[in-house]
Parts: C-alpha cells; sequence; structure tokens
C-alpha cells in the first residue's frame, strides 16, 4: 500500500472505477439502437439529450469526477491511475454480459496483459540511495 493509503483509499479507487464503467455503459445504452451518430446531423444528437441513459451517464461521470479528486488528494498518481486501469476488464464484462460482445483469445490475453500492468505498476518502488 503507499504509505498512509488507508483500504478506504483503495476502495474509492473501486468505487470510481465502478462509477466510470457504469458511465459508459448507461451512454452505450443511450446511443444502441440508433444506428451511427454523426456531427452531420444534429437532429439526432440533439435527440438524444433527454434520453434516461446519457442522463445517468453524465450524472455518473460527473460523480466519478469528484471522487477522483480525494482519492487523488490521498494517493500517488502513479499508483491510482493504473489501478483504474482495472476498469478496462469491467467494460469487458459489461460489454459481454449486456451488450452480446464477442469473446475471443485475443482479448482474454489482453485482460491478462492489463492484470500483469496493473500489479507491475503498483508494486512499491525501490528508494535509490
Amino acid at each position: 500500500m503507499n504509505a498512509g493509503a488507508s483500504l478506504w483509499t483503495y476502495a474509492l479507487v473501486v468505487l470510481g472505477m465502478v462509477m466510470n464503467v457504469g458511465a459508459q455503459v448507461a451512454l452505450k445504452f443511450a446511443v444502441q439502437g440508433g444506428g451511427h451518430l454523426t456531427l452531420s446531423e444534429p437532429r439526432a444528437l440533439l435527440g438524444l439529450m433527454f434520453n434516461p441513459w446519457l442522463m445517468g451517464g453524465l450524472v455518473l461521470y460527473a460523480a466519478s469526477v469528484i471522487n477522483w479528486l480525494v482519492v487523488l488528494s490521498r494517493l500517488d498518481l502513479g499508483i491510482a491511475y493504473p489501478l483504474m486501469g482495472a476498469g478496462y476488464i469491467l467494460a469487458f464484462l459489461a460489454g459481454v454480459y449486456w451488450f452480446k460482445e464477442p469473446v475471443s483469445a485475443t482479448r482474454i490475453a489482453g485482460i491478462i496483459v492489463i492484470i500483469l500492468g496493473v500489479i507491475l505498476l503498483t508494486r512499491p518502488v525501490a528508494a535509490h540511495v
């Protein structure tokens, strides 16, 4: 653990990760079934403005930013941000579960690489004397 970082701080990192992935899932639900959005079709974008999934996603993002500020006040950026990388795994699982996105050996290998990266990046750094 980071010097001075409590278990509560790490719980806040997990909470932020869950809120961030939840926001992504909500945004995906908001645009699902509407075809491809383009900036050249403002009516389609305006039609999303009052979509409850879009609103929920934006609220989750706002809450996650506030949570992130609390985390950054307690934890080194070089530890906190790699931990948030584990959110890619949650997003992958959410995509598979809710949106029936494909699973492949390559994607599973990618998840393993992410896990190894998070482990390596969050290990304590030996002091150079």
